[in-house]
């Protein structure tokens, strides 16, 4: 299993945003689509509660994180690029080892 900031990490080095960004309250739609993609991460590839991801993430609320899975899986099972995008994803957390 990896840890919320592994996943965090990467994820910044996928879409070129910075920690600081995805921690932000930013709602500019460059920050949020990562941000959401990392919380749907999170929830899939850590053992780390929905409240726990959001404190992670500038101290969300629980349902942020879960409105941000939801979002991701809608989108994954709606767009096959996005499905694309985000096993791309998955396969760049598996692969790399922890630091």
């Amino acid at each position: 299993r990896r840890s919320v900031q592994d996943v965090q990490e990467r994820i910044c080095e996928a879409f070129g945003v910075s920690l600081d960004d995805l921690r932000s309250t930013s709602r500019a739609a460059p920050v949020v689509w990562p941000r959401q993609v990392a919380m749907y991460l999170c929830r899939k590839y850590t053992e780390t509660s929905f409240p726990a991801i959001g404190d992670k993430f500038g101290g969300r609320d629980h349902s942020t994180v879960i409105h941000a899975s939801k979002t991701i899986e809608r989108k994954i099972k709606e767009d096959p690029h996005m499905q694309t995008t985000i096993e791309k994803l998955e396969r760049n957390l598996n692969i790399r080892k922890r630091v």
